[in-house]
């Protein structure tokens, strides 16, 4: 599967005092630059 690109779209931490949107938000970037580290790599060799 190749990955064209990934993109949060909006959080808005004034309507969620948990801040569970914004964490949810980091994982998915950090999972997001994961995979295109891991494609680069793959690429490169």
């Amino acid at each position: 599967m190749n990955i064209v690109g990934g993109d949060v779209v909006e959080i808005a931490p004034q309507y969620d005092p948990t801040s569970n949107t914004a964490q949810i938000a980091a994982q998915v970037l950090f999972e997001l630059l994961c995979l295109t580290a891991e494609a680069i790599k793959v690429r490169a060799s």
